[in-house]
């Protein structure tokens, strides 16, 4: 019952609880990916492997920082949400189409931003 009652006591860092382990589960397939269980890393361009490699570090960095209650962490998780939204929205051509990583992203970072500003109204109707 204490669980229920600090999620509805602090939503923000709940959400960011479950993005971290979202984020580190999308670095554990890039890991797979790594070691040619799901995608052949090897017969990739410069280009995607770039991506890749870049995903490999940031997913984990990111839900590191999360997990450790970092402000950094926010500003990891926009970094990394907002370059995904880049690459699979803008340079689909180059990187193929992700509808469900963009769908993911989107919803990620709205869900953040709506947290954020019912705490800024209730912080305001409380003063």
């Amino acid at each position: 019952m204490s669980k229920i009652k600090n999620w509805r006591e602090q939503p923000l860092q709940s959400f960011l609880y479950v993005i971290a382990t979202c984020y580190l589960f999308g670095f554990i397939l890039h890991l797979i990916d790594l070691f040619f269980f799901r995608a052949p890393f090897a017969e990739q361009g410069v280009l995607k492997k770039s991506w890749f490699l870049y995903l490999l570090g940031a997913d984990l960095f990111m839900s590191v920082l999360l997990f450790k209650k970092s402000k950094w962490g926010v500003w990891a998780l926009h970094v990394v949400a907002l370059s995904q939204l880049l690459v699979y929205g803008i340079y689909e051509n180059l990187f193929g189409r992700q509808p469900v990583l963009v769908v993911f992203h989107v919803l990620t970072l709205l869900t953040y931003w709506k947290i954020v500003a019912h705490q800024k109204r209730q912080q305001l109707l409380k003063k």
